[in-house]
Formats: C-alpha cells, sequence, structure tokens
C-alpha cells in the first residue's frame, strides 16, 4: 500500500522513513505506528515517538523543568557538606544541591518541596571524570561522560537506555562560554556568567552562574541537561584536569 497523502505510510507499509518528528534521520514505522527506533546514519537508538513537550505542561519539580536556573556558585561544595541554592528567573528557590550523608561523592538535587529529583554520583575512576545519574527512585538514568578529544573541553551526556543524547562543550571553564547540545549537536542551551534580563537584586549574592534551557525535551535527555547545568561548578569542572 502506498503512502497516505500526509505522508504517513499506509497501514501495510513498515520500513525506515524521514522521521517525521525533525530529531533523527530516519524513525522506523511498523504499519500501523511510528516507533521509538531511530537511526541517525548507521547509529542507531530509540527516541520516543512524541512531540516536544510544552514548558507549561512539563511535568516535574521546576528545578528540572525551569528554562532559567540561577545557581549559587560553591566551588568548595567538594570540601564542605554545605549545600547551595537554585533560583528561578525571578529570584524564587526552586531548591538546592548538597552532598549526600555519608557518601563523599554523591549528590542530591532537592528541589522545593524538599524532595530528591535526581541523584549524582562520581566515579572513582582515575581515568576520566563520570558522573552517574539517578531518578528519585534510584533508577539509572544515564552518565556525565568526560571526552578525550582534542580542543574544547567536552562532557558526552549517555543515557541509561538510548546512548548519546547530547554533549556539554566549554571553550574554558575558566572563562564560563559553556555551551549544551543535542546528539546531532543543535544547540539546547548555554551555562554562563551573563545576567542579561535578569535582575541581580532579586538574588542574595552576585557568585552565581546562569544556565538557559533554550528547548524543552523529555526525559531521559532532559534529565541529563539539567544535571550538567546543576553540576558544572561542583563536579564537572573541579573534575576535569587541565582546564582549571
Amino acid at each position: 500500500m502506498s503512502d497516505s497523502a500526509d505522508g504517513t505510510p499506509g497501514s501495510s507499509v513498515e520500513g525506515w522513513r524521514a522521521d517525521p518528528y525533525g530529531r533523527h534521520e530516519a524513525r522506523f514505522h511498523d504499519g500501523s505506528r511510528w516507533t521509538p527506533y531511530v537511526r541517525d546514519g548507521e547509529a542507531h537508538s530509540i527516541d520516543e515517538p512524541v512531540e516536544g513537550v510544552d514548558r507549561d505542561e512539563a511535568t516535574g519539580p521546576e528545578i528540572l523543568t525551569a528554562p532559567v536556573l540561577v545557581v549559587e556558585q560553591h566551588v568548595e561544595l567538594d570540601d564542605h557538606s554545605e549545600p547551595y541554592s537554585v533560583f528561578g528567573r525571578d529570584g524564587r528557590d526552586l531548591g538546592t544541591v548538597r552532598r549526600a550523608m555519608g557518601d563523599e561523592r554523591r549528590f542530591d538535587v532537592l528541589g522545593g518541596d524538599g524532595l530528591v529529583a535526581l541523584t549524582l554520583t562520581k566515579s572513582s575512576s582515575i581515568r576520566r571524570s563520570i558522573v552517574s545519574v539517578h531518578d528519585a527512585h534510584g533508577a539509572e538514568l544515564g552518565r556525565l561522560l568526560e571526552q578525550h578529544l582534542p580542543g574544547m573541553p567536552t562532557f558526552a551526556l549517555e543515557s541509561a537506555a538510548a546512548g548519546n543524547v547530547g554533549f556539554v562543550r566549554a571553550r574554558t571553564w575558566v572563562g564560563w562560554d559553556i555551551r549544551v547540545e543535542d546528539e546531532r549537536n543543535r544547540p539546547i542551551g548555554t551555562i554562563s556568567k551573563l545576567w542579561d534580563g535578569l535582575d541581580r537584586a532579586a538574588f542574595p549574592t552576585e557568585d552565581h552562574y546562569v544556565a538557559r534551557i533554550d528547548r524543552e525535551m523529555r526525559d531521559p535527555q532532559r534529565a541529563l541537561v539539567y544535571a550538567a547545568a546543576l553540576s558544572v561548578d561542583s563536579l564537572l569542572k573541579k573534575d576535569t584536569r587541565g582546564f582549571q
């Protein structure tokens, strides 16, 4: 049976087609519906066939959904147990990041209600920096994995289920010129010390950085992007050798 007028394969046709959601080169249609099986060149992965999420419909605590995070810069977090705060664009308290009791390698991301939203655990590997990310129920979402590549410092965002879902790249950590990309190197957001559009008077101190997330996402990509944004200063920068 031929494809329908709107470009959707007919009910008896199965095979690879151009991804109608625009996120990959091709998506597999099983003859009746689009499947989560996608392909980019020779690389295969899984991505549920859903449209982008409207921010008004996004679920989860604001610390994992807000388009702007103002994060208290706490460069001594590895040496002290005090949590640091995360604010929205208007200065509202969205939650905290704190080191877990009894485990110096683990950090908990808490929403404004005080409940754990994510846990971030540093690997003891001496070859590269690895941060494992788990959800509120302890299920593994993926890892932030240091890449030994020429050029700018880079971390890959590796989903536990679907492989690579993005990157965090910095011209230099010191310069705070950090960009977040998806797995196809398309921009997702930025992490910097720029306060454009934000009123510094709404925040308790000036020792902060700003993460701006410009695209709607679904988990696990969303969780890994926010995990990276919330751990840049406490886990990624300090554990990456030669860039600070």
